[in-house]
């Protein structure tokens, strides 16, 4: 049996239901978003761990292209 969660959305209520599920969402997307960066920190530390060399090449390009677009000369 699946439960179901209501929240109080009509437009007569203002009850603290409704504001507590704006929040509720926040909570679950600011979750899913923290989930989506470890796994993704997770992916290139791993990569990098099995490919240092590819790694520190791609690293040593970004920095020689944000060094050619500043120019500190």
């Amino acid at each position: 049996m699946v439960e179901t969660k209501s929240y109080g959305h009509s437009s007569a209520s203002t009850s603290s239901g409704s504001v507590r599920g704006g929040k509720e969402s926040v909570h679950d997307e600011r979750e899913d978003f923290q989930v989506l960066v470890d796994d993704v920190s997770a992916s290139v530390s791993e990569y990098c761990r099995h490919r240092p060399m590819v790694a520190g090449m791609a690293l040593f390009a970004f920095g020689f292209y944000v060094g050619w677009r500043i120019k500190p000369w």
